[in-house]
Parts: structure tokens; C-alpha cells; sequence
């Protein structure tokens, strides 16, 4: 099925009229919350759907054009935000079916919400069971992946790591779901998600990995929404050079929403609750970071010495290096040395010295408010070149995410 590149007319009179645009039939227009696993591939899915009461059209449905401009409308200016301006940065691209959708409209009551400075934070489930290294390699190794809280990560096959913050909702950095380089959702090893044609397939997750083991199979994209915000769309492929890192990070969050059915049943993990922390509450929390890194500390038995990356072979998943990384095994390390991030960027992020390598980018940042009581407070982005600080930085969870994430996923209602 072929789609034709619609202009700004015929877009709108597509989102007016909520009917299938753009190419044959009467294609069905998907109900709220439809899961992707009815589709029998990208051609199958519909031009229209709708998720939490907001509607999104097709990708491929937009003109060149059309697409340019609502990128150009979610990069910053120097005018006061408004309502407006807040709506087109948090605008959700979304990833269903295997079909990149684009949020038909921005969400003004998003907009508003986040001007009047709400905010909440949501409690931990009850379970049902570049410069990355900072002086010496203090991460741990954890042989208990599957019990609570280390059930509630999740190891992606191409390398990074994501945290339930509810029963069907877990958080990432965007670029784990989101390639920049082709303005497209992430394709492994080729391909375009958005053209069909993802040859190298799709990252896939699985929760409970250690070595081979895990709480089932790994599960894809047939079972998931993955979102992201226009704003980190916005910032093209120029993310990873050492002058625009603070300003990726900043931007570096995203959803993967778990549906029901399918391959997608792994929800007996529990999952960590938010926090929108203060500067006084990050400078003096002990943080701790969980993830599936590519490398780390030579464990017991791997050869290569006691040097920190085991020699030119370095500790890799293992050391087996064909996906899916059975070898692949959580690592954390905690710090106080915890802050706001530098500058401009402070409200938005913040940097931490806990070692991380590739492969945790994604990783929740967490603190314990009370013994056994865990929020996460940001996502690890990237490893800050050290020209620019000796700290790693995260994506800092704050109102707007909060508010954006509530308005785009089934998260906080999935933590009651």
C-alpha cells in the first residue's frame, strides 16, 4: 500500500475528519489504547490512531515540508515559553505496530499544565516476587536480577538498559529508541522504520538477563509503544558532538509503553516510583545506577588480568558478542556525589560521577526516600566529553516529563 505525501491542507482536513488518509480502502481508524499486536504489519496499520485521547497520523502521511515545520516549531527561541511553545517541544512522536505516528496536534493542556508548575510523584509497585569511568571502576556485579528491585530493569539486545515506573510503562533515554542520524525511530543494523523497510529488525527486551537466563524470551516492538518528545526529534544528528551533549541530555527521555497480550507479558517484575527532586534533595541523596553495560570490571574467571577494561579484549557481554548477548549481566554502583546539572542545563539534568559505560545509557538514576522505597529522579544520556565536566549526565525527571509522560503513556494509572 502506497501513501501519498500530504501537505498542510490535506492534513488537516485528515486530523478534522479522524478518517484513514492517503491511500485505498476504508482502512480501519484504531480505538484507544488498540494494541499494535492486531496488525499484521506496517501495511496493515491504519493512517489514524488514538491513544489517550489524542490522535496521531502516520508519519509517511506528512510532507517533507509539514514535517520540517513542526521540528522548527519544537526547538527553542529566545521568547518567554508559552502554552504553545511548550505543546509543540512536548509533541509524542510514537512507534506502534511498527509504524512511526506523529501526534496530530500539539497538546495545549499539556502546554498549560506545565506552565502552572504541576507536578506529583508516584510511589514504588509492591513486586510480585567519552568519559564514563571516573577514576577507578566501582561498579558490582548482581547475580539477582530477577528479584526486586533489579526485576524492574530491562536489557535491550542492542545495547541499553530501561526501568518500569509502573505496571506496563518503563523509561529509557530516547536515543535508545530514537536515531537521530535518520530522523527515524531505531532500526538495528540498517534500514528505515518509517520506509518499511527494516531489514536489521528492531531492538528487542527482555527483563530478568543474567548470562543466558531471563523471565521468558525477549520481546519486540509487536507488543510496545515507544515514545518520544518533538524537542529531542528537533535536535537532528548533531546530538553526540562535545557542544551539544547538555543540550541532548536534557532531551534524552523516552517511554516504551507494555501492552497486554502477545509476547509482551512480563509484568510480574514490579517497578521503581518518580521523584521530582529539588537541588537540595540531589546534592544530598545517595544515587544509584543499575544497567546492562558493554563492559565492566573483569569478573572471576574471565581472562585478561585485573585491569579495569580486561586488556585489548575488554568485558564484553561475556565476551560473546553475538545478539542477543547471552552474556549479558547487571552491573550498578552508587555516589553522593549528586547535583544539578551545569549552568542553563541545570533545571533539566544532572551529573553524578558513577561509572557507566555503553550499553546503561538509559538506566534509571534512583534514590531511596525511606528503606525499600526507590525513585527515580533521571535516565543516564551520556558520558560528558571531559573538556566539558569530569561527571556523567542524566536526563533529570521533572514536571514536564512527569506531565508528558502521564499525557502520552498509561503511566501513573497502571501504578494504582
Amino acid at each position: 500500500m502506497n501513501h501519498s505525501r500530504l501537505g498542510t491542507v490535506g492534513l488537516l482536513l485528515c486530523v478534522t475528519a479522524l478518517t484513514a488518509c492517503g491511500g485505498q480502502g476504508d482502512r480501519p481508524v484504531a480505538g484507544t489504547k488498540v494494541s499494535a499486536t492486531t496488525w499484521t504489519g506496517p501495511e496493515d496499520a491504519p493512517d489514524v490512531i488514538e491513544r489517550q485521547g489524542r490522535s496521531y497520523l502516520r508519519r509517511d502521511l506528512y510532507s517533507v515540508e509539514e514535517f520540517q515545520r513542526l521540528l522548527d516549531d519544537a526547538r527553542p527561541t529566545d521568547a518567554p515559553a508559552s502554552a504553545a511553545t511548550i505543546a509543540a517541544a512536548l509533541r509524542t512522536h510514537l512507534f506502534a505496530g511498527g509504524v512511526y505516528y506523529i501526534e496530530a496536534e500539539p497538546n495545549l493542556e499539556l502546554g498549560e499544565a506545565v506552565l502552572r508548575g504541576e507536578r506529583a510523584n508516584t510511589p514504588a509497585g509492591i513486586p510480585r516476587e567519552a568519559r564514563t569511568i571516573i577514576g577507578t571502576d566501582n561498579r558490582v556485579h548482581s547475580t539477582t536480577s530477577q528479584t526486586y528491585p533489579l526485576s524492574t530493569v530491562a536489557f535491550q539486545d542492542s545495547g541499553c538498559t530501561a526501568t518500569k515506573v509502573g505496571r506496563h510503562t518503563m523509561i529509557t533515554a530516547a536515543h535508545c529508541i530514537y536515531d537521530n542520524g535518520i530522523d527515524d525511530f531505531m532500526c538495528v543494523n540498517g534500514g528505515s522504520v518509517a520506509g518499511g523497510n527494516c531489514s536489521g529488525g528492531y531492538p528487542n527486551w527482555r527483563f530478568g538477563t543474567e548470562d543466558g537466563t531471563g523471565f521468558g524470551n525477549f520481546f519486540g516492538s509487536n507488543c510496545g509503544w515507544w515514545g518520544v518528545t518533538s524537542a529531542f526529534v528537533a535536535l537532528d544528528g548533531q546530538v553526540h558532538t562535545a557542544t551539544k551533549q547538555w543540550t541532548m541530555t536534557r532531551h534524552d527521555f523516552g517511554f516504551v509503553d507494555l501492552l497486554a497480550g502477545g509476547a509482551c507479558t512480563e509484568y510480574g517484575t514490579g517497578w521503581l516510583g518518580t521523584w521530582i527532586a529539588s537541588d537540595t534533595e540531589l546534592s544530598n541523596m545517595q544515587g544509584t545506577l543499575q544497567g546492562y553495560p558493554a563492559w565492566a570490571t573483569c569478573p572471576a574467571g574471565i581472562s585478561g588480568g585485573s585491569a579495569i577494561d580486561c586488556g585489548a579484549s575488554k568485558y564484553r557481554y561475556n565476551n560473546d558478542m553475538t545478539k542477543p548477548f547471552s552474556g549479558a549481566e547487571i552491573w550498578g554502583s552508587s555516589s553522593n556525589n549528586v547535583t544539578a546539572g551545569p549552568g542553563v542545563y541545570a533545571a533539566d539534568t544532572i551529573q553524578s560521577d558513577i561509572d557507566t559505560t555503553s550499553g546503561q545509557s538509559g538506566s534509571a538514576l534512583f534514590f531511596s526516600i525511606v528503606p525499600g522505597d526507590r525513585r527515580v529522579v533521571g535516565t543516564y544520556s551520556i558520558g560528558v566529553h571531559a573538556s566539558i565536566t569530569p561527571w556523567n549526565g542524566y536526563s533529570r525527571f521533572t514536571a514536564d516529563k512527569y506531565n508528558w509522560l502521564s499525557a502520552s503513556s498509561q503511566y501513573p494509572e497502571d501504578t494504582q
